[in-house]
């Protein structure tokens, strides 16, 4: 760890929750730091196969063009995205201070944490062998493999995203619904059920997966097993928070708030929300908080 340094305001996490609130935040008059363990701006949305309910676009984006956009505006206000794997909060109640572990150990009068989530793990047997080989929780590094096969484990909007994405690239696709149901928005489900490189499998449960070979066999309980170039696994997420935090979000934060119980900390997007949401919402969370953390420097400066 690097030595201490003071800020008035600290973002931490870079996708369109953390941009927004530092992009809010410079607006208002505030110089934050905005720190990303990629350090690049982006988050999931890099992963996104088209964004169509973001207001003011006149046509579907690939979240990677997107994510292009998000950068240029963050340099047009010039924000820099310092890169610095956040590990733990610790919250000074005496001093009213925050301080950031991570390469650098940063005291900050504010924090919002933007950090977005992590992946739920599939919970069968090779998963661990496999992660991040073969095996993987987000769509881009799978298409760096430029695979002919594929599976997405999952049954949800990401997990439909995802296909989308690979069969594009000109891969064939089998979604793995474990569940045995898709659940998605209607015009997402009719998309993939329009390509024809996309198989959705609600029937066949995923019990084991092993290497064989550059690729990855996976077994089934009452079916033979298939053989993937590469894996992607889609099953859900929960909130980075909780291990930035040491508690979980719901234990600090208020139904529908941004702020949390303790003063000069906020949450923003799916950090908050404990799931993958969307950019527009976590665009909205960012605004609030740089909003709510910029009166509570306001009133701390009003009372020095």
């Amino acid at each position: 760890m690097g030595f201490l340094t003071k800020q008035d305001l600290v973002i931490v996490g870079a996708g369109p929750a953390g941009c927004a609130a530092a992009i809010q935040a410079t607006r208002l008059g505030r110089k934050p730091v905005l720190i990303d363990a990629r350090g690049e701006p982006g988050g999931l949305l890099r992963n996104a196969f088209l964004v169509e309910n973001y207001p003011g676009l006149e046509e579907p984006l690939p979240g990677r063009e997107l994510v292009r956009r998000l950068a240029a505006q963050l340099r047009s206000f010039d924000i820099r995205v310092t890169q610095d794997k956040a590990m733990m909060l610790h919250h000074n109640e005496r001093a009213k201070r925050f301080i950031i572990f991570g390469e650098k150990e940063l005291e900050a009068r504010a924090v919002i944490v933007a950090v977005g989530t992590y992946s739920r793990e599939v919970e069968i047997d090779g998963e661990k062998e496999l992660s991040g080989t073969l095996l993987f929780d987000e769509v881009l590094p799978a298409l760096g493999l430029k695979p002919a096969r594929a599976a997405v484990i999952g049954g949800g909007e990401a997990a439909l995203d995802y296909a989308l994405s690979l069969a594009a690239a000109g891969a064939r696709v089998d979604v793995l619904a474990r569940s045995g149901v898709v659940k998605a928005c209607e015009r997402l489900v009719e998309r993939v059920r329009q390509e024809s490189r996309i198989r959705i499998d609600c029937e066949s449960i995923v019990c084991a997966m092993r290497k064989v070979g550059g690729a990855v066999q996976v077994d089934f309980v009452a079916c033979r097993p298939r053989v993937y170039d590469v894996c992607v696994v889609a099953v859900g997420r929960r909130s980075r928070a909780s291990r930035f935090l040491g508690t979980l979000p719901e234990d600090i934060i208020g139904n529908g708030s941004v702020k949390t119980n303790i003063p000069g900390l906020f949450l923003a997007g799916d950090a908050r929300l404990g799931s993958l949401g969307q950019a527009g919402i976590a665009v909205g969370d960012g605004l609030e908080c740089a909003m709510e953390a910029h009166r509570y420097l306001a009133q701390r400066e009003s009372e020095c």
